[in-house]
């Protein structure tokens, strides 16, 4: 009979198997594809149009239009910031630089939300690439130059993200949470499994038109864009070397929030994409990424919660069994003892041999250093705080709270 320490036990097992396996899928494909991640891709420079929506966004437009047209780019860049009914001084922020800049023009619209100024503005691209950076991100030298390139590749082509500061821990956490990312992204791009366009992505512009522009129906239309360009055939890339730097929270209560609309965003776009999982056609992304994606964090949070009650049911019986003894402690003391699964600590030890690795790959990736005191931190809270993070975002789900961006 299967009892419920057996259950949970197996379901551990189970978790940390698919996480290793996961691991070890990145690995092996780093293995094979290392020339691929630090590829540089020979193509020619086009006009192209970058396009800014911002929101209340004083503190860090100028910086981010600045870094556009500083770029080291031989063609043309146009940029069209779209002032989306902000309450502070953004929308003269940017009539300013368009009378400095004649390739900078300045859209005002009341509050619509980040989609439709997107939208707004690419009825207004009349050049063959378009891109698009949030206002409170700024980008390094050559990245635009680097991206187009790809372009001879791909239908859309993505940057990797890092945060402007590391000055508290929080910030440095999620540095190694995006040098993870960008690493496994990078990955993704070999196998045709990159799924999303986060941050700051260029596309051809007659592609992002056939496909009906950014959805305003979701609040992570960044994920919604890229399922929906691999739905239609087209391809992502993800360049190398070249970095885009974004504000990060810098607050928990910042974090959780930001955090919890990416994963309701990605949950209601798993089920509203759900025909490309398991999907023969989309091979590696429909087989295996996408797939992982769902099946972890769910089998992770459904041990969570067991466990969790588990704990609750046996601090509770403890406390009676003190009562029935008396509170004789040294007796209570004596009939307990400390168990440790071997199974299930060789698996631990592994997963987090392969999470070690991959955190190696993504620091040589990304030239960044890491303080040993955050990684030890990283490794210990961080799967945590997600979980946390996962559920909530599912409770949220099932009771229908509303969505904000």
């Amino acid at each position: 009979m299967l009892t419920f320490d057996t259950f949970n036990l197996y379901l551990f097992i189970f978790v940390v198997y698919i996480s290793i396996l996961f691991g070890v899928f990145w690995i092996f494909l780093y293995l094979k594809h290392r020339r691929f991640v630090y590829e540089n891709i020979n193509g020619k420079e086009i006009p192209m149009t970058m396009i800014i929506p911002a929101h209340n966004e004083e503190k860090h437009l100028e910086k981010c239009v600045k870094s556009v047209l500083e770029q080291n780019y031989n063609e043309r860049i146009d940029v069209i910031i779209v002032d989306d009914g902000s309450t502070d001084r953004t929308g003269d922020i940017a009539d300013e630089l368009a009378r400095k800049h004649k390739n900078v023009r300045v859209i005002h619209q009341k509050n619509m939300g980040k989609a439709r100024a997107l939208n707004r503005a690419l009825r207004e691209v009349r050049t063959g690439v378009v891109g698009f950076v949030d206002a409170d991100s700024f980008l390094s030298k050559n990245v635009l130059s680097t991206a187009v390139k790809y372009l001879s590749k791909y239908d859309s082509v993505v940057s990797p993200m890092l945060p402007t500061k590391t000055n508290k821990l929080i910030l440095r956490l999620q540095e190694i949470e995006y040098m993870v990312a960008s690493i496994t992204r990078k990955l993704s791009s070999a196998i045709g499994a990159m799924f999303l366009t986060p941050g700051m992505a260029i596309y051809k512009t007659d592609v992002i038109r056939k496909v009906g522009g950014f959805s305003t129906t979701t609040i992570t239309e960044d994920l919604e864009m890229g399922l929906k360009l691999i739905l239609n055939g087209y391809k992502i890339g993800y360049i190398s070397n070249e970095f885009v730097y974004t504000e990060c929270p810098d607050t928990w209560r910042g974090f959780f929030h930001q955090r919890i609309r990416w994963t309701r965003g990605f949950i209601e776009n798993m089920i509203h994409y759900r025909k490309l999982l398991f999907n023969r056609k989309h091979e590696h992304l429909g087989l295996f990424v996408l797939p992982m994606r769902v099946i972890i964090p769910l089998s992770a949070v459904t041990l969570y919660v067991l466990s969790a009650y588990d704990s609750i049911v046996a601090f509770f019986q403890n406390i009676v069994d003190l009562v029935n003894t008396n509170f004789d402690i040294g007796f209570f003391m004596s009939t307990r003892h400390i168990s440790i699964s071997t199974y299930s600590t060789i698996f631990f030890l592994t997963l987090t041999f392969s999470y070690l690795t991959m955190i190696y790959m993504a620091k040589k990736y990304s030239r960044r250093r890491i303080r040993p005191l955050d990684l030890i931190t990283f490794i210990l809270i961080y799967p945590t705080i997600n979980m946390l993070i996962t559920i909530i975002s599912l409770v949220y789900e099932i009771v229908g709270a509303k969505k904000r961006w």
